[in-house]
């Protein structure tokens, strides 16, 4: 049946879709095809060799950088390139052109990769892996909704989320405009600006989603060019059209670019919900008398899984700190 539909989708737009630009007679460079396939098939074969075969991959990762070199400059001096690589040469152009990368395979790794290492790995089915990935994609919008629920079941423990101790801060602070910073999920959920009305209507919020910051503070480009342009790409118009100087970073990945965007926005006031989040548990650990009288033992993190990126960013958040980081099986 798919293939039926193909085809008579295909049949009719040969009929009726008309050609409306202009028809040029150009030839296709055959040995610029030649270069580009080899190029990206040595690629490709390099990254997987270079697990098994270390030298293998090497040389053909060398082999593919020379393959696709030669590509480029081959392009350079066409008149009609296969592939015009001048606006690489662009500032702007080639970090957009990262990001997207970046962006695609976190997409791909989010599902595919996943849901292929659940099924294959842990034997799962279809259906499970897919419901595990899912609060990886919207996990601020289930933690809003799973909140009450849990402090019902467990009324004896003082369960505390992210979003009410930041909206608290903000009203507190008694900011009359407020920036809104975090995933689409969250920003597409509308729950801080809601939350921000309910306390306190006079307050303006602005909202933005910045979905290419996590997966860069995830891959650790956070001290340099990269983190700056993109930044500066998402926000330079969001802080001069809306006029706020008060930013509440919505995501607990934020934190780690306030560096930058304190250096970029040196009069915004940040407002983070991981700062929030550890003011409210000191508060209700105050009132409820569990304090521990004298620290002696050293920090440790319990996860699920270590992966390279979360061993990175506990480094950063832990320099300078005697911690340690253990790798604990959380039972079902």
């Amino acid at each position: 049946m798919p293939l039926v539909g193909g085809i008579v989708v295909a049949a009719a737009g040969v009929k009726h879709v008309q050609n409306v630009g202009e028809r040029s007679n150009t030839t296709l460079d055959i040995l610029s095809v030649v270069l580009l396939a080899a190029g990206i098939t040595a690629f490709v074969y390099s990254a997987g060799e270079f697990s098994t075969n270390l030298i293998a991959g090497i040389v053909t990762l060398f082999a593919a950088v020379v393959l696709l070199g030669l590509f480029a400059a081959r392009q350079l001096k066409l008149e009609h390139p296969v592939l015009n690589v001048r606006p690489m040469a662009s500032v702007r152009f080639w970090p957009a052109c990262l990001l997207v990368v970046v962006s695609m395979m976190t997409t791909f790794s989010m599902s595919v990769l996943l849901p292929l290492y659940f099924e294959g790995a842990y034997g799962m089915t279809a259906l499970v892996a897919g419901l595990l990935i899912l609060p990886a994609i919207a996990c601020n919008t289930v933690t809003s909704l799973a909140l009450d629920d849990l402090r019902q079941q467990h009324p004896e423990l003082p369960i505390i989320g992210v979003i009410e101790p930041t909206v608290r801060k903000v009203v507190q602070s008694h900011c009359p405009d407020v920036g809104i910073i975090a995933t689409k999920a969250t920003i597409q959920s509308d729950v801080y600006a809601r939350l921000l009305h309910n306390l306190d209507p006079s307050i303006r919020t602005s909202s933005l989603a910045c979905p290419a910051f996590v997966p860069l503070i995830e891959e650790g480009i956070i001290d340099n060019k990269i983190m700056d342009l993109t930044i500066r790409y998402y926000m330079d118009d969001f802080v001069r059209e809306n006029g706020f100087n008060h930013l509440i970073l919505g995501c607990t990945h934020y934190p780690m670019i306030a560096d930058n965007l304190k250096r970029i926005y040196p009069n915004m006031n940040l407002i983070s919900s991981s700062e929030a989040v550890i003011d409210e548990v000191e508060e209700v650990l105050a009132v409820r008398d569990q304090f521990a009288e004298q620290r002696t033992e050293e920090d440790r993190f319990y996860a699920s899984d270590l992966s390279d990126n979360f061993i990175r960013m506990t480094d950063r958040l832990t320099e300078g700190k005697n911690s340690r980081i253990k790798l604990k099986k959380m039972e079902e």
